[in-house]
């Protein structure tokens, strides 16, 4: 999730996610269902790791690392297993989301305000984990 569980903003994203098939109804009640009992300390918590992830993407861009390097698959691999307690990613699913974060405005805000190449940066080394690991 990117908004505030129940916002307008989220049903909105969601509506979008459906819309773009990038997943089903089903998928996104998983989701809630695996969050729905999270107390506030769980959702600072998780928004702390992917804040973590994106500066350790950042650097990593910032050393020149490439998105199929050993280092870059381990963040990814992070990545995974965070976006793993909200909905179990397959494949295509996985790859999609890295696809949302340079399709969908609200995700390049974000992941730009970083570094203005994370969320491409994410995408393609998503696209590589997906294929190599799932």
């Amino acid at each position: 999730m990117i908004y505030s569980p129940n916002s307008e903003q989220q049903k909105l994203y969601e509506k979008y996610l459906i819309n773009s098939e990038k997943v089903t109804p089903e998928l996104l009640q998983e989701s809630a269902n695996k969050v729905k009992e999270w107390t506030k300390q769980e959702w600072q918590n998780s928004y702390q790791e992917f804040e973590n992830l994106n500066l350790e993407s950042k650097k990593a861009i910032l050393e020149g690392l490439a998105v199929d390097s050993d280092q870059v698959q381990q963040l990814v691999r992070k990545h995974y297993i965070q976006v793993s307690k909200f909905w179990t990613p397959d494949r295509e699913s996985y790859k999609g989301l890295g696809q949302l974060y340079t399709e969908h405005k609200d995700f390049v805000k974000l992941y730009n305000a970083v570094h203005p190449n994370l969320a491409q940066f994410l995408q393609q080394a998503i696209e590589t984990f997906a294929e190599r690991e799932l």
